[in-house]
């Protein structure tokens, strides 16, 4: 009888122990400290652009090099492991010197540690090394074991591009990941690009032509020409599975997610380098958005790779604001027109991410990247709080959506810091109680992708989870009403316009110039009142992590384990 009982508690920590343990482990998806991408520049790629890459706003980066550019800490000529220990992303601009076997092998390994990204770069067929070019890639990604390849072929389109057919202004697709396509609205320049293909375990290539082909659960398009694109060869040999004349929607950037989790994106054009990269805003007299794609493709594989973990996304497509712009030329056209809001947890700190149509080029240098705005994040996460706006925006929040937190976005000029409760509007966290906190939000913009990060340590804020946002914008203004910029009947030099003289003359007349969500016609004062926003940005639930078990049930289980392991040992002990 003793041994049943001594048999019965070993049973039960071996069975369901391990299962609470992988419960809790799978539920960690985010990492604490620094995310490091690192540039290839060691192997014949140019620079070109590079600047631009690294001040894109992806949540929670430095960057480094292999290779060397001034600003930036080199890891060595030579991509090797122990360079490699620190590194989460790793992108390889189009490869024009091979890489040595002991540096794909260095390669392999990191990425078969799980949670990683890397992104391969190729290029098209033409001109005396493109096919070089894409066997190279293509045997990178062999070797480190993606599904995904350069077929040897090129891609134009003669109606959807910046001049000539093979300048494609491609698109990110509507089957692609909400991520990638968040406040996307203009194309992305694909200069001569490859396209991508899938081997298949048997080494059989297929076509990833949209609307055509089949794609594997782990298989993400993220960038394709339009129903134009058409295949054509400039050098021997053929492709191997795009024919020449093929058209429809070819992928240009594709990712796949493997077994360990980490992340290889593999595309026909570089994000930096080459004759004219993915990041480019402007070619030939077309606007594009490739700052902001290769942003979120970036920040899309740090979720998808589990190194950051996203709480919610969410888009304005209205296109509509309040006022009339003031009539001084940096106002402007989309300065004040909100087109994205998203919230990351990156172990450490919550990022928000805002998004505006143009951010404007800093044209009075502002510290933290910008100088025309002033942007609010209110946040709900129970009930009661404040549901005040912030000093000198004129506007009111619901009861139900009262704020516990809202963190105030500035340029950032350290005299406009002092005195929070006056003059010009600080960076800032405000608490419901009317406590203000400066020199706690790390704040960077991205002129390039028009976008702003805003980091709070988690601490300051606590569980966010299930919180709701609401987030304003409005004009900043050092000698305005509390940081804001004043509004009138018509639009002046200095002021915003289209205000209703009843509005001035009762100081009801906002001056958020929009908001998220709702757009202006939720700013509109209504019966003389100031206007009261009552809706907010949820969380979109996220899927529970496979297997995970909340902390509660973990805590109870293993409570319920140690009482019956007890009454085993102690039966198998006593005397008979």
């Amino acid at each position: 009888m003793k041994k049943i009982y001594l048999l019965l508690a070993i049973l039960v920590f071996s069975l369901v122990l391990p299962a609470l343990t992988t419960g809790a482990s799978a539920a960690e998806s985010t990492t604490s400290g620094t995310i490091v991408i690192a540039l290839d520049l060691a192997h014949g790629q140019s620079s070109k652009l590079v600047s631009d890459l690294v001040n894109l706003s992806v949540p929670g980066v430095v960057f480094r090099v292999f290779g060397t550019y001034e600003g930036l800490e080199s890891l060595g000529d030579t991509i090797a492991s122990d360079a490699l220990s620190g590194v989460d992303v790793l992108i390889f601009g189009e490869i024009n010197k091979p890489l040595s076997d002991e540096e794909i092998t260095a390669v392999k390994s990191w990425l078969d540690q799980g949670n990683k990204v890397l992104w391969i770069a190729g290029d098209s067929d033409y001109g005396d090394s493109g096919v070089a070019r894409q066997e190279q890639a293509n045997m990178l990604a062999e070797r480190v074991g993606t599904h995904l390849r350069i077929d040897l072929v090129s891609v134009e389109d003669p109606v959807s591009n910046c001049g000539a057919g093979y300048r494609v202004a491609a698109v990110v697709p509507d089957e692609a990941p909400e991520l990638v396509k968040l406040g996307i609205t203009r194309p992305v320049l694909s200069h001569g690009p490859g396209v991508v293909a899938y081997v298949d375990d048997n080494g059989n290539w297929k076509s990833l032509k949209l609307g055509e082909a089949t794609y594997p659960d782990n298989v993400f398009p993220l960038l394709a020409t339009t129903a134009n694109g058409t295949i054509v060869n400039n050098n021997d040999p053929e492709g191997n599975v795009y024919e020449i004349g093929d058209t429809g929607r070819f992928p240009i950037v594709a990712a796949e997610k493997l077994s360990s989790g980490s992340i290889v994106i593999v595309s026909g054009a570089s994000p930096y380098g080459d004759y004219e990269p993915f990041i480019a805003t402007e070619y030939y007299g077309v606007a594009l958005d490739g700052p902001r794609f290769v942003e979120n493709t970036l920040t899309w594989s740090l979720v998808e790779a589990g190194i950051i973990k996203v709480l919610l996304t969410a888009e304005d497509e209205s296109g509509d604001e309040l006022y009339q712009y003031p009539t001084n030329e940096v106002f402007v056209n989309g300065l004040f027109d909100l087109i994205s809001f998203a919230v990351f947890d990156d172990g450490t700190n919550y990022i928000f991410k805002i998004g505006v149509k143009e951010l404007g080029d800093n044209p009075w240098n502002g510290p933290n990247g910008f100088s025309l705005q002033y942007f609010t994040i209110y946040i709900n996460t129970k009930d009661g709080g404040n549901t005040s706006g912030v000093p000198g925006s004129n506007i009111q929040i619901s009861d139900d959506l009262a704020w516990e937190y809202a963190i105030t976005i500035t340029p950032g000029w350290e005299s406009y810091i002092e005195n929070p409760n006056s003059g010009n509007g600080p960076t800032a966290l405000w608490l419901a109680d009317g406590t203000v906190k400066t020199g706690i939000i790390t704040v960077s913009a991205s002129d390039g992708s028009d976008t702003v990060l805003v980091s709070v340590p988690k601490s300051e804020l606590g569980d966010l989870e299930n919180a709701g946002f609401i987030v304003t914008l409005g004009g900043h203004d050092g000698f305005g009403v509390k940081g804001y910029r004043p509004v009138s009947t018509e639009a002046e030099e200095w002021k915003f316009g289209g205000a209703d003289s009843d509005w001035i003359i009762k100081d009801i007349a906002p001056r958020v110039v929009d908001v998220l969500p709702g757009g202006k016609d939720v700013l509109k004062p209504v019966e003389d009142k100031m206007p009261v926003l009552k809706e907010a940005v949820p969380k979109k639930a996220a899927p529970a992590p496979t297997g995970g078990l909340s902390p509660a049930i973990i805590a109870v289980s293993i409570i319920v384990i140690i009482i019956v392991a007890g009454i085993g040992v102690y039966m198998a002990t006593r005397k008979e």
